[in-house]
């Protein structure tokens, strides 16, 4: 209903009701999408925290099992809830090569893919030989996340920058409604200004989709 109010006064109803339509349609996707998004991210942060944990679990000694419990019980959201499920899988039967799959296909991003990669070839190996190579592996995977946050905090600055150009014009635009609200009414009063308001409203939200496509290739790195 909102989509169909804004776009009622930015175009002819004509636009609004498909527009409305799509917004009713694609907007809880897209929060999904967001949140699944940032449950990624979160995940790809953190999970260094718990490697740790993990790694010295498993050099003490422990089962899987037991180091994935003792990692979560350290490590914030979501490795926590994500680790206990790993040990809950494992302690119902299932091999850990197949529960760390389970997890790559949760959070598909590059950490997790090398994580169940580790799993799989410690279950392979066996025998003291392969916590020697877990712990390369893990530690080689730790290495690679401190690579990829140094990429991001140089990149930091070129990511705000563009956030920045792309809301100048939306903060512009709402000063002079504040400030000018007249310069506005044509937009709203005529049939071309509507359709001049609805076409620049459609190439802002182009430029918002390119612009968020960059800013994501960047923390996919």
């Amino acid at each position: 209903m909102g989509t169909f109010f804004l776009t009622s006064l930015l175009a002819d109803p004509v636009f609004a009701v498909p527009l409305a339509a799509g917004g009713f349609l694609l907007g809880p996707r897209a929060l999904n999408l967001y949140l699944f998004r940032r449950r990624i991210k979160a995940f790809r942060s953190n999970i260094e925290f718990g490697l740790d944990t993990l790694m010295t679990a498993l050099h003490i000694g422990m089962s899987m099992e037991k180091a994935l419990r003792e990692a979560s019980m350290h490590s914030p959201e979501p490795i926590k809830s994500e680790f206990l499920r790993l040990a809950e899988e494992i302690a119902g039967g299932l091999p850990e090569p197949e529960a760390f799959r389970g997890l790559a296909a949760r959070i598909p991003c590059v950490e997790a893919e090398e994580l169940c990669d580790a799993v799989e070839l410690y279950s392979k190996v066996g025998g003291p030989r392969s916590l020697n190579l877990l712990r390369e592996v893990l530690t080689s995977l730790r290495d690679g996340i401190s690579t990829r946050y140094q990429v991001h905090q140089h990149t930091k600055g070129a990511k705000t920058s563009a956030i920045l150009v792309t809301f100048i014009p939306v903060a512009y635009i709402f000063g002079m409604l504040v400030l000018a609200p007249d310069l506005f009414r044509p937009l709203v009063d005529t049939q071309m200004g509507r359709t001049a308001a609805f076409v620049a409203f459609l190439v802002f939200c182009f430029g918002l989709w390119l612009v968020m496509n960059i800013l994501r290739s960047i923390e996919d790195f």
